[in-house]
């Protein structure tokens, strides 16, 4: 400052420049260009006399700064429009002079620290105010009123203090923890016993304890409603309140957006507060040294006692003092000095060292950024997201446990074993005296004649012994699960076998697949057509007396060759689970010497007969065929199957031209001895099994009977020299040179124009494009990107869809193409193929159901057409079809047939919000917690569910039929007041009602 200016002048500079001489610190023009900018304001000096060159305010900011002070304009006019609307009330207010208005402002809590756009603060303009009177006491006043430590935000103590008093979200969630561990030792020991009682008995008991001290300690830890509090931290308002502060702080300390997640890694709680404390401490170290409360104090104790001594002299300003009466400035000049003195030591304690040059700022960066990392990007969600987890498989747990509280319900099929055998004998009996009668009324007797009638009627009224032991083989297979899972010794205890009605030397998994029919017989099926016929076996296709088809194959057990392939055949069939490999829909023995099988009838006949009457058809037909056969290869390897006998004759054509591998006459384990000789047909032998020079079967013998059938497949047809390279692999003479059906499917012969390089959708990565799949606008996919969208669509409400043959739509947006499903097949791990097969599988499901409901809705059409019903009967048939047959949502009534386990339903029009129970259809409302717990307890739920949310699709069929029985039965009951209308629609009705729609033996009483 220069020394040389009237005291009365520095008075007024010196009280502007202890504030002003930062005004310009968002130019960026450093502390000590700022002061010298400052000092040359004061001095009316040009700044052309200062050295710009190496400060950042542009060019054309220093070059109107120099002009506006060279014309000695004020700074304020480089900016007017803003600078205006950065004035603060309380700036405005010291401006004017209104002490009275600024004192009620600071009241109000209007802040004295607060800066315009050029950095002056409210005391700059009250120094400048005109009347110099209220210039002093604005001053004093708002000395009074500042801080005298510098401070960062002034909110930023307070969070941190609030952080420090905050309590760790999961750590009430700490006893939840150890109950879970404890429980997983307890499943742990469970286990273990699980598999020791199958050998010791005197270990069931303690098993059985351990088993309820599990299920107690699973319903105790979930007793305190754990999820809801779960959601209940995730919702915390203060919670968020915190994190938004956090986020405020940030922005306003720092002046610029901050991303945290760059700063800090995952911390804990203890680590937030450590972190939290420490800047804390580190703040107020910080604001202790630059305190200058000491010099304020001072320079207010100076303009005390000046003001003192102008009141003695009778002056009542201390401004105009010494212009005024320079003859009495000797009387004050000492206290004139104090102040002068006082204010140069304030200016220096604020002006020698920035504050801001040494702020805690990496500290206060840290805490704040790591409390909203914990609260928000990992750590809380991650902890409760665990949480949540660890509940649901307590749940889960809890479903899976509870039914092993009880012991299987055997004394039901012994019951129903007892009628099944009192039905059989009886049937026999009528069935002999019939025929007794019958030879009798042949010879004449007129008697004889007169009981046909009541005989036949008799027998008919017994039922089909075959439709009661297709409920004993349900309800034993139920036993055998329960017994499997929960009390595994009972499966080594014979007598208790026995008592389920299971012969030793049948397979158990037939029995626990519910396939094996213990009072079958072939009089139960209607022969349709005999297939084929071979020493030791014969095909037909039969028909039930619920008029389902199948083929029927009989082996002849007299051999013991053709025996050992019965029960082998049958073994391997029900294990396989492969939408490309036939399904063994029973299985039954005719006598000791003859053993049946039933499985699907397949309408499009082989493939042997398609490749003959289908010459012309089209490559990508072929391709298909090709790509499907492989696939039911690779399930059948991959459960430790070789099929040995692959040929057109054995591959039978599904609806839409999708091959089945079937007639397993000679399928073998791999990698194990052979014990038959090989039936294979020589022509598609693998060469080491016509030279008869190996004893072990590997997969390698199926993929060159695939490579000859593939020649048959694409003869006469032009392909690609990857085709023909595959082709001429698969039939090498070396069984290690022949690629597998996985390695097949991958193959370039199956990709769809395979181009050099691409870049991923998603990823945005190049690849080689045998490395993904593609549209057929070439939008590529990686191989990575695809497993993680094929997994995600097993998730439930998932955005990423597979339809109903394996494809799936493309991810380019605005792309409507699908990617081919044989592409996708061919390009996933094995795991995330078995995924996808399991969604083809739900969606196949789905189809069968929505074709049950549109043959319904066929043969009612037809039957109304045939009986020429009138108006009145045809409106009450068409109400029964949409509204009593139709399984439909309560609500909107929109007919569904999607089915995913879950017995929870959503309805599937987005307008509807509706979710139902499947057991009763019942609308539980907008909720699913409310559905799913409406379901857990519904009284319609079969008494021998064990999983109270999840069902088999072939169970709650079942419930379907049997509810729409009842509403059926109420509707005719009170819909249809005329009787003789009543009639004609129930004998309309009743031959169209089969099994699967209201269920076995309905009738309308």
């Amino acid at each position: 400052m220069r020394r040389d200016a009237t005291l009365g002048r520095d008075f007024v500079h010196l009280g502007v420049s202890c504030y002003d001489e930062r005004s310009l610190q968002y130019n960026n023009i450093g502390h000590e260009s700022a002061t010298a900018l400052a000092n040359a304001v004061a001095s009316n000096e040009s700044l052309q006399t200062l050295d710009l060159r190496n400060n950042k305010i542009s060019d054309e900011g220093a070059t109107a700064l120099a002009n506006a002070l060279a014309k000695k304009d004020s700074l304020q006019t480089l900016d007017r429009a803003l600078y205006e609307k950065s004035l603060t009330p309380l700036m405005q207010a010291c401006k004017e002079g209104k002490v009275l208005t600024v004192k009620d402002l600071v009241a109000d809590g209007a802040r004295v620290d607060v800066r315009d756009i050029f950095g002056q603060t409210p005391l700059f303009h009250a120094c400048k105010a005109s009347d110099t009177d209220d210039a002093l006491l604005l001053v004093k006043f708002l000395f009074k009123h500042s801080a005298g430590k510098p401070a960062l935000h002034p909110r930023l103590l307070g969070v941190f203090a609030e952080q420090l008093l905050r309590k760790n979200p999961v750590a009430s969630f700490a006893d939840f923890d150890r109950q879970q561990a404890i429980l997983r030792e307890k499943a742990q020991e469970l286990t273990a016993l699980q598999e020791a009682v199958k050998a010791d008995s005197e270990k069931i008991s303690i098993r059985d304890e351990i088993r309820r001290d599990l299920v107690a300690g699973i319903r105790d830890a979930l007793s305190g409603g754990i999820e809801g509090q779960l959601k209940e931290v995730l919702a915390d308002p203060g919670t968020k309140a915190a994190v938004d502060a956090c986020h405020s702080l940030l922005k306003e300390i720092l002046k610029e957006p901050v991303d945290f997640d760059d700063l800090v890694a995952p911390a804990t709680f203890e680590q937030v507060q450590e972190a939290t404390q420490a800047a804390m401490e580190a703040v107020k170290v910080w604001e202790t040294r630059h305190d200058a409360s000491v010099a304020r104090k001072h320079t207010e104790a100076a303009i005390d006692a000046l003001d003192e001594s102008t009141k003695r002299l009778g002056f009542q300003t201390t401004s105009f003092m010494t212009l005024r009466h320079p003859e009495k400035t000797k009387d004050i000049a000492r206290e004139l000095k104090e102040v002068q003195e006082a204010f140069e030591e304030e200016l220096r304690t604020l002006t020698e060292v920035d504050p801001l040059i040494d702020a805690p700022l990496e500290e206060v960066r840290r805490a704040l950024a790591i409390t909203i990392s914990f609260y928000t990007s990992s750590t809380v969600k991650d902890e409760v997201s665990r949480l949540q987890t660890a509940a649901r498989d307590l749940l889960r747990s809890l479903s899976r446990h509870v039914p092993g509280l009880t012991a299987p319900d055997t004394p039901r099929v012994t019951e129903m074993i007892k009628n099944i055998r009192q039905s059989k004998r009886k049937r026999e009996d009528l069935e002999l005296k019939l025929r007794r009668t019958r030879e009798d009324a042949n010879d004449g007797d007129a008697t004889a004649q007169a009981k046909i009638p009541g005989l036949e009627q008799e027998l008919a009224q017994i039922g089909s012994v075959y439709k009661l032991d297709s409920e004993l083989r349900k309800e034993r297979a139920r036993v055998l699960r329960h017994a499997e899972e929960h009390y595994p010794e009972l499966l080594c205890d014979q007598d208790w076998i026995r008592s389920l009605g299971m012969k030793a030397n049948v397979p158990r998994e037939l029995s626990m697949l519910g396939l094996w029919l213990t009072n079958a017989k072939r009089g139960d099926f209607e022969t349709l057509a005999k297939l084929a016929s071979k020493p030791g076996k014969s095909v037909h296709r039969v028909r039930d007396l619920n008029g389902r088809e199948y083929v029927l194959k009989s082996f002849h057990l007299a051999d013991e060759e053709w025996s050992s392939r019965f029960y082998r055949q049958v073994s391997a069939l029900a294990q396989f689970r492969s939408a490309y490999i036939v399904r063994v829909q029973g299985v039954f023995m005719q006598d000791a010497r003859e053993g049946c099988i039933l499985m699907p009838y397949y309408e499009g006949g082989d493939l042997a007969a398609w490749i003959h009457n289908n010459p012309r058809a089209d490559l990508a037909r072929r391709r298909r065929i090709a790509v499907c056969l492989l696939s039911g290869l690779h399930d059948l390897h991959a459960q430790g199957f070789v099929h040995c006998d692959v040929k057109p004759e054995n591959v039978f054509l599904a609806k839409g031209l999708s091959p089945v591998l079937g007639d397993f006459d000679g399928v073998q384990t791999h990698n194990v001895t052979m014990t038959q000789p090989m039936q294979a047909t020589i022509r598609y032998m693998a060469p080491e099994l016509r030279n008869r020079n190996v004893d072990k079967v590997e997969p390698a013998v199926d993929m060159f009977s695939v490579g000859v059938m593939l020649a048959d497949l694409f003869r006469e047809t032009e392909v690609s020299d990857a085709t023909t390279t595959l082709i001429s692999s698969l039939q090498s003479t070396d069984p290690t040179q022949r690629p597998t059906a996985l390695e097949a499917l991958r193959h370039e012969a199956f990709q769809i124009e395979p181009v050099k390089d691409a870049s991923c959708a998603l990823c945005f990565d190049i690849y080689p494009v045998s490395e993904g799949v593609s549209c057929a606008d070439n939008h590529f996919t990686c191989r990575e990107c695809l497993s993680r969208s094929v997994r995600a669509a097993t998730e439930p409400q998932s955005h990423v869809k597979v339809l109903r043959h394996g494809s799936m739509c493309c991810v380019t947006q605005d792309c409507d193409l699908v990617i081919p499903g044989r592409c996708i097949a061919a390009a996933v791990p094995d795991e995330d193929f078995a995924a996808l097969l399991d969604i083809v599988r739900q969606h196949i499901e789905r189809d069968v159901a929505a074709e049950q409901e549109r043959q319904l809705q066929l043969r009612l059409d037809a039957a109304i057409r045939e009986h020429g019903l009138n108006p009145t009967a045809q409106n009450h048939i068409l109400r029964i079809q949409n509204d009593v047959l139709n399984m439909s949502c309560p609500r909107c009534s929109k007919v569904f047939a999607d089915f995913d386990d879950c017995c929870a339903l959503e309805c599937g029009n987005d307008k509807c919000k509706c979710y139902f129970c499947a057991w009763c259809l019942q609308d539980t409302g907008d909720d699913s917690q409310a559905c799913h717990q409406h379901v857990a307890r519904c009284a319609s739920k079969p008494d021998d569910e064990e999983d109270p949310f999840f069902s088999d699709f072939a169970v709650v069929q079942q419930a379907w039929a049997r509810l729409r029985a009842q509403r059926l039965r109420e509707y005719v009951a009170k819909k249809i007041e005329d009787p003789g209308m009543r009639a004609d629609v129930q004998n309309m009705l009743r031959p169209l009602l089969t099994s699967d729609i209201v269920g076995d033996n309905f009738t309308f009483s």
